[in-house]
């Protein structure tokens, strides 16, 4: 027999898996910015830009995947930059 959750268990598991969730990309996150950061300094860099971040993704994420976030990245900062500007010229 199935057992269905009551409303305020899912919604207790919801909130678990929702945090679990929160804290995965987070820690993602920080790893990616600290490693950027080392590169920048090991390259007498100021600021971290695209190419670090390429990099490091590169270095942490593997084969399809990282190639995936790249493309990704690229393309929201590619809709991020054309809103900017269409924003500008209205």
């Amino acid at each position: 027999m199935i057992d269905f959750l009551t409303w305020e268990e899912e919604r207790r598991w919801r909130c678990s898996v929702h945090g679990v969730m929160n804290n995965f990309i987070n820690d993602i996150f920080e790893k990616l910015a600290q490693e950027a950061a080392r590169l920048a300094r090991y390259n007498k860099k100021p600021t971290i830009s695209s190419l670090e971040i390429q990099t490091v993704v590169r270095l942490v994420f593997t084969g399809e995947l990282a190639e995936h976030v790249i493309s990704e990245g690229t393309n929201v900062v590619i809709k991020f930059t054309s809103s900017r500007i269409s924003g500008l010229l209205v």
